[in-house]
Formats: structure tokens, sequence, C-alpha cells
């Protein structure tokens, strides 16, 4: 069994006489933390959602100590003392994604559009859908672990990014986690980086859903990017970011921005689903129609 928890390794031109650059180690060590403070609010509350944060009561329980940089590349290992399920918390967290990003994927790719197209037809042919509120109600747990998954995997994600970059060409980074059981090192080049990412990232659109909000503001988009706004949840009430697919659509929203009192409008959206998670404090949902205005 290894005597450090987390032990994070850099080779080949990122690692130039054992040693890597100060933006090199910041990312590195700060996307490392951010990683464990979401692993630590998982395992202390059973998920983790889009706007936890740690408290002061909490710090203590997720401080690492870094020991001394050795040779072979770079390698640098940290350790605490009753961390076991915080790292193994990371660790199958890491391990689903790194898994996926094995095989090869056969899924034909489709826009949100698309999907929404779809959602809509089928809404149309056969008028039911859950209320919003059902999310919190019942939330379904595989969506709650999935995001427990995403929120980790997405800081390792930022990491990667340094060898995904064409300047670095060749180099490697290496992820050990141990916490009540070894695991071979995560090893990333920059294929296997650029295959993990494209895993963590796939989105696609949950099941439509009725949702009463209120209009906080519109973005009309450009020909780069399609029209958006942010709208207030009035039964999570929190606000969140509201994806249009079309300029009809947005029409259709503008006229209730325009009013001097806001309405309540009634909506038929879907949960915008990243790599199998979504938030229902605050994740995105694409516009699919208005139902109601009050």
């Amino acid at each position: 069994m290894a005597n450090y928890n987390i032990l994070v390794h850099f080779d080949g031109p990122i690692a130039i006489d054992h040693r890597v650059s100060v933006r090199t180690l910041g990312k590195t060590l700060d996307h490392i933390q951010s990683a464990i403070d979401r692993a630590y609010l998982d395992v202390k509350h059973g998920n983790v959602w889009k706007h936890a944060r740690l408290k002061a009561a909490d710090y203590e329980a997720t401080e690492f100590v870094a020991l001394h940089p050795r040779e072979g590349g770079y390698i640098l290992e940290m350790i605490k003392n009753g961390a076991e399920s915080i790292v193994d918390r990371l660790n199958s967290a890491v391990f689903a994604a790194f898994e996926e990003s094995l095989q090869e994927s056969e899924n034909e790719y489709r826009s949100l559009n698309e999907q929404a197209q779809k959602r809509l037809d089928h809404y149309r042919n056969r008028p039911k859908a859950e209320h919003f509120e059902s999310l919190i109600t019942k939330p379904d747990k595989r969506m709650i672990r999935a995001y427990g998954d995403r929120s980790i995997v997405k800081e390792i994600d930022q990491i990667l990014s340094l060898v995904r970059n064409p300047k670095m060409e060749g180099s490697k980074f290496e992820l050990g986690l141990y916490g009540s059981k070894a695991h071979p090192l995560y090893t990333f080049d920059a294929a296997r980086a650029h295959a993990f990412h494209d895993v963590i990232v796939e989105r696609g659109l949950g099941d439509p859903l009725l949702i009463p909000i209120e209009l906080r503001s519109l973005d009309g988009g450009n020909k780069f990017q399609a029209p958006k706004g942010k709208a207030f949840n009035l039964e999570t009430h929190r606000d969140f970011v509201l994806h249009i697919g079309s300029t009809e659509d947005f029409d259709k929203l503008v006229p209730f921005l325009q009013k001097k009192r806001k309405k309540q409008l009634l909506i038929l959206g879907s949960p915008i689903v990243e790599y199998g998670a979504f938030d229902p404090y605050g994740g995105d949902v694409f516009f699919l129609d208005l139902l109601e205005a009050n």
C-alpha cells in the first residue's frame, strides 16, 4: 500500500530537469484541491450540487499536505490521515470516466436542437409531462451520483488541458489515488486526455418538464452563439440558464420581459444532462415551448 493518498506525476516536455512551471503546478494543485472539496461534500451530504461550498468547519477535513517533490519527471505526493473516504470517492469518479474513455464511442452525435425537436414532437403527440418539482421530491439517485462524479472529473479534466496543449506534445500526466485500496496509476497522454474530455462533456436532453418561471433576462445571441436567457424557477427559487434554440422561440419570450410587471410563465423545458448528470438547483434547461402566461 502506498504511503500517500494522492500522487501527481508529469513527464515529458512539460517537466524539464524534473521541474514544472509555476503555472502548471498552480493550476494542478488548485484543481486537485477543488476535486477534494467536491468529493468531501459528496461524502458528507450524499450529493454535491452546483453552488455547494465548504463551510469554515469543513476545511480541516480537506487539508492535505504536499510532500517534497521527487524526480522521475516531476512527482508530487499528498497525504492526510483519515481521508480514505474522500480519496475513494475521487477514485470512483475518475475510474468510471477513465474506463469509458477507453471505449470507442459509436454514438451518433445529435445537436441539442435536433434532440429538442424530437422531445417537443413527442410531447405534442402525447401531451404529458412531470412538474419540475418531481426532481426535488423524487430525485433520481443515479442523477445525484452522476452529478457528484461530474463535479469531480471536471476538475481533473482542467489539469489534463495541460497535456492536451499542442505546445506540450509528448507530455504525460499520471494520477494516483490511494484510499482504502490501491489502484493502478491513471496515465494520460494527449490522446487519452482528449478522449477523457469527450466523455465528460457529452450533453443530451432529459425528459420534458413543466417549469413555472419568471424571466430575468434575454440575450438574442449572434451568428456564433444561440439565444439564451436567465430565468427564476418558482419551484426551486433559484436562477438558471435557459437555452433557446431559435429566433422564433426567442420572440415568444421577449414580450414577457418587456412588461413592467413580471409575468409568471409556464414553460416546457428539457434539462440539459451532462455526463449523465443534472443539478435541479441550478442546471441549464433547454426551452421547448411556452404553455401559459399569468
